[in-house]
């Protein structure tokens, strides 16, 4: 589907290689808030690739509805841990109201 695929490419704005210099930042700037914190983990970060992007727009979501672009994991030894890097991660960069979801908690089913 190229016209489909050239649509969203025109919407995502940023080219690859600058989300992935965004993504690499922010990876940056949690590893920097890990080691303040005393805690020992593991940060990955990466664009979504446009595909992704297209199968959530074919299930019936908007491009503006779909707010994970990119993406960053965080592996820490415990949930402890995982909650004060939660906590770190909110007072660098508020969640967006109703968009936050607790899968420490109520983990998906691919965990």
């Amino acid at each position: 589907h190229p016209d489909d695929y050239y649509d969203i490419v025109n919407r995502v704005a940023a080219k690859r290689t600058e989300r992935q210099e965004f993504v690499d930042n922010v990876v940056t700037l949690i590893d920097k808030k890990l080691v303040e914190l005393g805690i020992e983990g593991e940060v990955h970060g990466r664009p979504k690739h446009f595909y992704s992007i297209y199968k959530k727009m074919k299930s019936g979501k908007s491009f503006e509805e779909i707010y994970d672009l990119m993406a960053v994991r965080i592996i820490v030894p415990s949930v402890k841990d995982c909650y004060a890097v939660l906590g770190a991660i909110h007072a660098m960069w508020k969640p967006l109201p109703g968009r936050f979801k607790d899968y420490i908690a109520m983990p998906k089913p691919n965990m």
